[in-house]
Order: C-alpha cells, then sequence, then structure tokens
C-alpha cells in the first residue's frame, strides 16, 4: 500500500515530468557516443540497482520482504514487458526515425489518450474543465515545437503506438499500483525490462561495436538517466497513480516538452520566440485548469 497524499502527489508529478523534460538534454549527450538500445539496457539497470537499493532500505526499516501474489506479478508482466519494454522501445525508435520534435509533438498527446482511456476502462469522470485543460496544454506544445515538422511514415506509426501503449499500460497498472507496494512492483517491472532489452543490446554491440573510451560527460549522463530519469521518476509517476486518476496524472503530460524546451534555451542558447512565451503559457494554463476542476469535483 502506499501512504503519500494527494499534495504529494502533486508534487511527485511535478517532479516526474521536469525530470523526463531533462532526459532529452541529457540523451543527446549520450547517444552520440552510445548505441541506441544499448543506452536503453543500461539506463534500465542502472534504475534497476537504484530501486533495489531504495527498497533494501525501506525493507530494512519497516517492512517485510516482498513477495507478489498471482494477480500482482500478472501487473508487474504488463508494466515491465508491454510499458517498459514495447512502448519505451517503439518510442525510442520513433524518435531516432521520425526526429526528437516530430516525436515530442506525438507524445503531447499522451494526456488526452490516458483521460480516454481512463474514462473507457476505470470509469473517471471525464468533466469539460478537464478536456479544455488538456487541449489547451497540448496546443502550447505545438506552438512551442512548432508546425514545420518532417513527418516520417514508419517513426511516425511507431510514435504513435508507443503513446497508445504507454497510456494503456498507465491505465491498467493503477489498479494494481492502488493495492500493492508501489515501489516494489516498479523495481520488479524494471528488472523484466532489464531482461528483455539485455538479448536487443547484445545483438546491437555485435554489430556495431561497443563504445571506445566515452567521455566523463555521457558517463555522467547516463548516470543520471538510469537513476534520477528513469529508477526516480517510475517511482514517483507510479505513486501518484496509486492516489490520483490517471487522468488527473495526465494533465501534467505538457510540462515535460516545456522543460525541454527551456532547457534548451539555457544549455543550446536555442531562440526564445513568441511563440514559445505563448505557448508556455497555454500549458501552464491548461494544467490549473485540470487540477481546478480536480478541487471542484473532489
Amino acid at each position: 500500500m502506499n501512504c503519500i497524499s494527494k499534495k504529494q502527489a502533486y508534487i511527485c508529478l511535478l517532479l516526474t515530468f521536469v525530470l523526463w523534460g531533462s532526459l532529452y538534454v541529457a540523451s543527446q549527450v549520450v547517444v552520440r557516443e552510445f548505441p541506441t538500445f544499448t543506452v536503453c539496457f543500461i539506463r534500465f539497470l542502472l534504475a534497476w540497482l537504484f530501486l533495489t537499493f531504495l527498497s533494501h532500505v525501506k525493507r530494512n526499516s519497516d517492512k517485510p520482504v516482498f513477495h507478489p501474489d498471482r494477480t500482482c506479478q500478472k501487473y508487474i508482466w504488463i508494466l515491465g514487458f508491454f510499458g517498459y519494454t514495447i512502448s519505451v522501445g517503439m518510442q525510442l525508435m520513433g524518435t531516432k526515425l521520425a526526429g526528437s520534435t516530430t516525436a515530442s509533438l506525438i507524445n503531447s498527446i499522451n494526456p488526452v489518450v490516458i483521460t480516454l482511456l481512463a474514462a473507457l476502462i476505470l470509469k473517471e469522470k471525464l468533466t469539460p474543465n478537464k478536456i479544455a485543460g488538456i487541449l489547451l496544454a497540448v496546443l502550447g506544445v505545438y506552438l512551442i515545437i512548432g508546425s514545420d515538422i518532417h513527418m516520417d511514415p514508419i517513426g511516425t506509426m511507431l510514435s504513435i503506438a508507443a503513446v497508445i501503449g504507454w497510456s494503456l499500460t498507465s491505465v491498467i497498472s493503477r489498479t494494481a499500483l492502488s493495492k500493492y507496494d508501489s515501489l516494489q512492483i516498479t523495481r520488479h517491472a524494471i528488472g523484466i525490462a532489464v531482461l528483455c532489452n539485455f538479448p536487443i543490446c547484445l545483438i546491437e554491440l555485435i554489430l556495431t561495436g561497443m563504445p571506445a573510451s566515452p567521455s566523463l560527460a555521457s558517463v555522467i549522463c547516463l548516470l543520471y538517466m538510469g537513476s534520477c530519469c528513469t529508477g526516480l521518476t517510475y517511482i514517483l509517476w507510479n505513486n501518484s497513480l496509486a492516489v490520483l486518476p490517471a487522468s488527473t496524472c495526465s494533465s501534467f503530460y505538457p510540462i515535460q516538452p516545456l522543460t525541454s524546451a527551456l532547457l534548451g534555451v539555457v544549455l543550446f542558447q536555442e531562440k526564445l520566440t513568441a511563440a514559445f512565451l505563448t505557448g508556455a503559457l497555454f500549458i501552464v494554463v491548461g494544467v490549473l485548469i485540470s487540477l481546478m476542476n480536480v478541487k471542484l469535483h473532489r
């Protein structure tokens, strides 16, 4: 069972999407020196080690050893195989083929898909304020990223499939996350992702070769991606899903590309345009509208 409050869940969500937004910046450094699926494997392996350490600290203080029952194991496999392995893998390939701009734009429809699936599967209430807030935030993402993009057909289809897969996995796993220890579920699910990604990583390294003398910057960024952007964010996201409606959690999604764009301005000297400022305003207002809706309907 999870013991965080709703107020803490909102803080977890904010931190989750800020960290996921910084993942774009860190990955730009890492993929210059490491093959794509090798990065994915190392990222999940580091995340699993990080969460294993946290689980031991937590267990030593007040928790017994976690033994998932059959129902819990079913959700762990759904989350680990379909969510972390298949969906993240398709997102990775979609980004590689279609480009980060197209993939980020497609990824911004995640809150819409999660909200619709949550209404269909979990019977969460689909209110006008929530719909308006999400659509306004998605429009803000579109303004920030821009419309002059190259739509690679295969990359676009993979990105859309990744959004649907991740959204469906998030909605389905919410039932288990509200009943079981989300830290342990996340750790076991990431362990499955490690096992599933290992053979792909091995084949990739055989075909491309091991990276020669990686730089300190790429190693630091890879450690950051594994521990903070994967291990920490997945447990924060799953903790939030355990106590808040899936549609409410999804309303924070547009913060991710907003963070990426802001870091691009700060670190890569990208231009701060009127479209960016307008889009940022739309995102903030959209998220606030969604949260106001939550408070009004408690």
